[in-house]
């Protein structure tokens, strides 16, 4: 599960803040099923554009900022599938960590399981050409594997 913050076509109204299922299309991109009657839906189609937020207990949030496109897939239930095309990602409960797009969508899968994305980035406090470390976003682990989340668990 995760939000999603769709936004009106005018300024008149107000942001809608909708939980969603999330998950990863065959390019490796978020994808988000709506019912297409709902108003995160409409808003959309009106204004493609959205900032889907996941965060996986004991995890930093992950935010994706960036269009969507509907495709033509729909689930069993008849909701309609949206990618999210990250144009910036953000990091941390309050987007403290921001990470290039470029290596958000070339990230490559965490070697010890298939169910993580390691993203690179720079630790809090060093310079720009110190050290760095990774971020694995957690999606359900496997039976028996922890997959670390945090700055400090990863060598």
């Amino acid at each position: 599960m995760a939000a999603l913050l769709t936004y009106p076509d005018g300024l008149s109204a107000a942001p809608r803040l909708t939980t969603v299922t999330v998950s990863a299309g065959d390019d490796g991109s978020a994808v988000v099923l709506l019912r297409p009657d709902s108003p995160a839906a409409q808003q959309l189609l009106a204004r493609p554009f959205a900032v889907l937020q996941v965060a996986p207990q004991g995890c930093a949030r992950v935010s994706l900022y960036g269009v969507t496109r509907r495709l033509p897939d729909r689930d069993g239930s008849g909701r309609v599938a949206y990618r999210v095309e990250a144009a910036a990602v953000r990091l941390g409960d309050h987007g403290e960590i921001s990470v290039e797009a470029c290596a958000y969508a070339t990230a490559c899968r965490a070697p010890l399981g298939r169910e993580a994305v390691v993203l690179p980035f720079p630790r809090p406090g060093a310079s720009e050409d110190g050290p760095t470390t990774g971020l694995a976003a957690r999606y359900p682990d496997p039976p028996g594997r922890r997959i670390p989340c945090t700055p400090d668990e990863h060598p």
